[in-house]
């Protein structure tokens, strides 16, 4: 499903929720339009141009979730996520993903990189990638984890979200829900 932005829509909607997670975008959406129903009832409690601007807001998160994949999710996909990660090395995508990374060897297989986020600034290479663990570690901002938690920081995504743009990045089929459950942790529906 993709949304198309109409033509008065500002160019900045994009960016207005870049980072955050659908769930934060959601509590975000929500928020402003209880607040924006408060104003319309009570006009003369608020300053004129608050109106227009959460009229904005809501539009701008309608946009974004309209943009994001509907995933829902039902306990029983374990064995999928470690196939994933498997299938998908972690140094090549996070180097698809921010072209600004450039690996060094380091020690001990490490390739090091210059921090990606564009909030963190390097001299030197502080960013560290072991593919052979499949982790990465900022040693300048603190970000750390495994490819999962890349694409949910790098994407503003769910976990949910992460696991179905990983599973079609790996080629992995994951379940639909139909049939008896399977006894781990996570399936994912998309739709």
């Amino acid at each position: 499903m993709s949304a198309v932005a109409s033509p008065a829509a500002p160019a900045i909607y994009p960016l207005l929720f870049d980072g955050q997670s659908t769930d934060e975008v959601r509590e975000n959406r929500e928020a402003a339009g209880w607040l924006l129903a408060d104003v319309r009832a009570n006009p003369s409690a608020y300053h004129p141009a608050l109106q227009g601007v959460l009229a904005e807001v809501v539009e701008a998160a309608d946009l974004t979730l309209a943009n994001r994949p509907a995933v829902t999710v039902d306990q029983s996909i374990g064995a999928d996520l470690d196939e994933i990660k498997s299938r998908v090395d972690i140094a090549g995508y996070i180097a698809r993903r921010a072209p600004s990374v450039r690996y060094r060897r380091g020690s001990g297989g490490h390739l090091r990189a210059r921090c990606p986020w564009p909030q963190h600034e390097d001299d030197e290479p502080s960013f560290s990638v072991n593919p052979d663990k499949g982790y990465f570690n900022c040693f300048g901002c603190g970000r750390k984890g495994d490819l999962f938690t890349f694409v949910m920081l790098w994407d503003g995504y769910s976990f949910k979200e992460a696991i179905v743009e990983l599973a079609r990045e790996a080629g992995v089929d994951l379940p639909t829900g139909s049939g008896a459950p399977r006894p781990r942790a996570w399936t994912v529906r998309v739709g």
